[in-house]
């Protein structure tokens, strides 16, 4: 028998592996935030290789796909992504088209290099919506 000891799997520090934990760290962006933007690149597992948050007025949504596209190519084990949105004091009760084709076109940025979106939470307040939810029941709210 080896007695060589075997080396301990690193556990991951953050794990984004369903809507409550995407909206865990929603919660944990929007307690501290008035505005940002960021992304969560993680494993097949949800361990959470790499999050990088937008935080000055400027930022966009768009800087955080960026970011998560580069950080999916930096690590070989990055295989989906969380995106997160604060903003202060907006009504985000109501769906609407332009989110949805947010959703949309995130999805194949992402796809294009090999990453799925697996969530999207905006917050605002003390409200929080999933764009992942919200383009799956698409066709109740537009049908109003």
């Amino acid at each position: 028998m080896s007695s060589r000891r075997r080396r301990p799997r690193p556990v991951p520090l953050l794990v984004i592996n369903g809507l409550a934990d995407a909206v865990a760290a929603a919660v944990g962006l929007s307690d501290r935030l008035t505005h940002g933007h960021g992304v969560a690149v993680t494993d097949q597992q949800g361990g959470v290789v790499e999050m990088v948050v937008f935080t000055e007025a400027r930022h966009t949504a768009d800087d955080a796909i960026r970011a998560g596209i580069a950080m999916g190519a930096r690590h070989p084990l990055a295989r989906r992504v969380v995106l997160l949105s604060v903003f202060n004091s907006v009504d985000i009760t109501i769906p609407n088209e332009l989110e949805v084709e947010m959703w949309h076109t995130a999805v194949k940025r992402f796809a294009r290099v090999g990453l799925d979106l697996f969530e999207w939470i905006i917050a605002s307040g003390e409200v929080f919506r999933s764009l992942d939810q919200t383009v799956k029941t698409e066709h109740v709210w537009r049908s109003g």
